[in-house]
């Protein structure tokens, strides 16, 4: 479908013309296969097999949040959150991923995750002002 990699990156850019919206609308499946190859592969090439915190060889990695999940199921509707998709609105890109989904990275190691971003975790620590600990956690996460 594409020639090269340029070609498939290009069709991405916003300013898309009409022709191109009508062959997008057509090559959805093809597009999100290739979107889904692109994005796993710079999962691939992202991790390392050590956790990004303690340094420690690790072969699974926690599914850590952004926000924490506590939050996000308080939010979700089905189970499902919005994305920047919504309003972008590309045919061959979801609107919504799932809770386990949605602001998730994959590289620091389980007990690292339940130890550094305890108190940010903690949805009892939100009933008063944020800590400069929680902030710092957050920060972190965001980072």
């Amino acid at each position: 479908m594409f020639e090269n990699d340029d070609d498939f990156i290009s069709f991405l850019n916003f300013g898309i013309d009409s022709q191109s919206e009508l062959d997008m609308k057509e090559n959805t499946v093809e597009y999100r296969k290739q979107i889904g190859r692109l994005l796993g592969e710079s999962r691939k090439n992202a991790k390392d097999d050590k956790c990004f915190y303690c340094g420690e060889k690790c072969s699974s990695f926690c599914n850590s949040h952004s926000i924490p999940a506590s939050f996000l199921k308080n939010i979700a509707v089905e189970g499902d959150l919005y994305n920047s998709n919504k309003l972008v609105n590309l045919a061959f890109i979801d609107k919504d991923y799932g809770v386990n989904q949605s602001g998730t990275f994959q590289l620091i190691c389980r007990e690292c995750d339940s130890k550094i971003f305890s108190d940010y975790e903690n949805p009892d620590n939100y009933n008063d002002v944020p800590t400069a600990k929680m902030i710092s956690q957050i920060a972190m996460k965001n980072f």
